[in-house]
């Protein structure tokens, strides 16, 4: 979930309510509170609703009426349909959030003093008390097909926010927004079998230190001892030196102090969690870091991108490279300065998504190699004006690859291509005779192609 911000304050939506509260307040509730009908909790919190404007304004308890009267009208229509009790509860629950009005909101700080009230130990009474049944969980899952309709009227509040808190000039998160993300992220995620190895490597590493084993077996009694991520932040919290936060001062909890304040949020300065990271060469959590995660899979990209042996080519020009273009196969092969590399024509983002078919650039690129590109055929120039660019690119040039239509590279398709094959097959050894295939590719094509010479470039008797 992301915190959403409104005038430097932050807001819940109203669909929201639900999630963060784990369903204490259910839809039906939430309209009933707000209308001011609510029997049970009997508190009171003020909701808003977003103006085209920008502006937002406060809603009258009776606007939230026909929002109650929708949510009975959808009980009483699933109610009538059930062969058994709560059959349906599950469309019930996505329809009677569809039912709260999008872009309306509610402050999270008025919310927290709402439900703290109502569930406080005072007011309820709970047989089974779980952690966290008697407070917001502001970093509640939402499934990904009710992400847009909860969030539906915030779409400039999204783009605008990320799951952290802005405090001065300093990024910080939360530590149930870290602890959330991490249960999601692709490494540290409950998925991923890397968050256990990682913890036991810790563990393993300072074992010598009895400050570890007091933590772990504390751990391992509490109601959370099966919660991996907890685990590993407060390690990282607690005995490994990353620095937490309250409201931008610096939190001087010892390592115990994590395990007796469980239920208790605090704040971790984004930039020490990258530095801290970086330092034990843990990786970044995706949803804090995506720039970095992204700029060093680009990075891993390129380094592993068939065209990087020509990238350190000092002023490398177009009229240096060779390619030849295999069509059984779509391969292309690419030389320059005496290097060669194989590349796909897949790789090299002239095929269709389906990679069996080519692209308008792939089908212009054809068309070059066998000389038969035509510029008046509709769309051909705009897709070789792509086609300039996507080779710029893969080559890293900034001249123009081609001139007048035609390209400045060497650009063939290969005609000793079956006659290489059948060399190959033909190469055979008796004793110490051995038939070359270079010979034998030769002699195919000497004898089932009259236009052959070998001083013609697009033929090439040595193997690939």
């Amino acid at each position: 979930m992301r915190i959403i911000t409104i005038e430097n304050r932050q807001a819940i939506p109203v669909r929201l309510i639900p999630f963060v509260t784990g369903w204490k307040f259910s839809p039906d509730v939430v309209a009933r509170i707000l209308a001011k009908e609510d029997k049970i909790y009997v508190v009171s919190i003020t909701a808003f609703h977003l103006s085209p404007d920008g502006n937002y304004y406060e809603m009258l308890p009776k606007e939230w009426d026909v929002f109650v009267a929708d949510i009975y009208a959808l009980s009483d229509s699933i109610d009538a349909i059930e062969k058994t009790r709560n059959e349906h509860y599950a469309k019930w629950r996505s329809k009677s959030v569809e039912c709260l009005p999008p872009s309306t909101f509610v402050w999270l700080s008025e919310l927290e003093v709402a439900f703290n009230e109502a569930y406080s130990v005072e007011r309820m009474d709970l047989l089974v008390e779980r952690p966290g049944d008697r407070e917001l969980n502001i970093a509640a899952y939402v499934k990904p097909n009710m992400h847009d309709l909860v969030f539906e009227g915030f779409a400039k509040q999204l783009s605008e926010n990320s799951p952290e808190l802005l405090k001065g000039n300093e990024l910080y998160v939360r530590f149930k927004e870290l602890h959330h993300f991490l249960i999601l992220d692709p490494y540290y995620g409950v998925h991923s079998d890397k968050i256990e190895s990682m913890i036991d490597k810790i563990y393993q590493i300072n074992s010598e230190n009895v400050l570890f084993l007091q933590f772990k077996n504390k751990f391992n009694l509490t109601l959370c001892r099966t919660d991996k991520q907890r685990h590993l932040i407060y390690l990282w919290c607690g005995l490994l030196g990353l620095n937490t936060f309250r409201k931008g001062s610096l939190l001087k909890w010892q390592w115990n102090d994590f395990l007796e304040n469980w239920n208790r949020d605090f704040d971790i300065n984004l930039t020490e969690l990258n530095f801290f990271l970086e330092e034990h060469s843990w990786p970044l959590p995706v949803a804090f870091f995506p720039d970095k995660i992204n700029a060093q899979k680009s990075n891993a990209k390129e380094k592993s991108h068939p065209l990087t042996i020509f990238h350190c080519m000092e002023k490398l020009q177009f009229s240096e490279i060779k390619i030849r273009l295999d069509p059984d196969n779509w391969m292309l092969k690419v030389s320059a300065r005496g290097k060669n590399t194989t590349i796909s024509m897949s790789d090299l983002k002239l095929m269709r998504k389906n990679q069996l078919t080519l692209d308008a650039q792939g089908i212009v690129f054809f068309e070059l190699a066998k000389k038969e590109f035509d510029s008046s055929i509709k769309g051909r120039k705009r897709a070789l004006t792509k086609l300039s660019k996507i080779l710029r690119k893969a080559f890293k040039v900034n001249a123009s690859p081609f001139v007048k239509y035609a390209p400045v590279f060497k650009l063939s398709i290969p005609k000793d291509i079956k006659a290489k094959i059948a060399g190959k097959k033909r190469a055979v050894k008796y004793d110490d005779n051995r038939s070359n295939s270079l010979d034998a590719t030769q002699e195919f094509l000497e004898n089932h192609d009259p236009d052959f010479d070998l001083n013609d470039p697009t033929y090439s008797i040595e193997p690939d």
